[in-house]
């Protein structure tokens, strides 16, 4: 790890080995970088600010990862691997969602990602709108938020279960889409199959987690491909509009 320039933001990004799919490495980025390869080599990623070799999934390792981090930054944006995503709309996410003052975020999704909510989908001639949840896959906190949330990445070794939980802790309040900033999630979605370590499921593990915090939640559901239909386009340069 290295000294950070003082950039206001940071991007969150487990991958496996050099596998990653978002090109937002570029040099007129406007956050810092920290990786962590799960597969406990690290090599290759001279070019982010911090790089840890934690290995397991996602957000109990965020878990582990942070406080060395945690308080430095205005906004977190934890980013999967297999999302595609440019330095310039990664910059966008940040500067778009710091200036509606929003807590918890996300890019919209392009017509063909995978994802099993409809809403997360880009909506043509808007900026943002609000939105009663945003997905695991790529979620932006601001340093408030991170606050509330953070003993929750430690609660769910898949996260499913953990979207639903934070905008609990957030009182459904400052949450929203950007569709100005367009992401795309094209898979493979194998999450549904994983065995975890404590012996479930990601669709059990979810089950035990709504019960233990007592959520009014039904069965997620099946991932889908968005139908190429007027209302979920990329958004062209026209893209106005303000949160609804």
């Amino acid at each position: 790890m290295r000294p950070t320039t003082n950039r206001n933001y940071l991007v969150y990004c487990p991958v496996k080995g050099r596998q990653c799919r978002g090109d937002f490495f570029g040099e007129d980025r406007l956050y810092d970088i920290a990786v962590n390869d799960w597969t406990g080599n690290g090599d290759g990623w001279d070019a982010a600010e911090y790089v840890f070799t934690t290995t397991g999934h996602k957000w109990p390792c965020a878990k582990q990862n942070l406080p060395e981090i945690n308080k430095k930054y205005e906004y977190y944006a934890f980013f999967d691997y297999d999302i595609a995503i440019s330095t310039s709309d990664m910059n966008r996410l940040f500067q778009i969602g710091e200036s509606l003052r929003l807590d918890l975020f996300q890019a919209a999704l392009c017509p063909n990602s995978k994802s099993a909510y409809r809403h997360l989908f880009a909506r043509d001639g808007s900026l943002a709108r609000s939105t009663a949840f945003v997905e695991i896959m790529m979620p932006v906190f601001s340093q408030f938020a991170l606050d509330l949330c953070f003993e929750s990445f430690g609660e769910s070794e898949s996260g499913y279960g953990l979207d639903f939980y934070w905008p609990r802790l957030l009182e459904g309040k400052n949450i929203g889409v950007i569709d100005a900033v367009i992401a795309s999630h094209e898979g493979p979605f194998e999450s549904h199959n994983w065995k975890l370590a404590n012996g479930l499921s990601p669709l059990q593990e979810l089950e035990a987690f709504v019960q233990s915090h007592q959520f009014d939640f039904h069965s997620p559901p099946t991932p889908i491909y968005a139908p190429r239909d007027s209302s979920l386009r990329p958004l062209g340069n026209s893209s106005v509009g303000s949160i609804e």
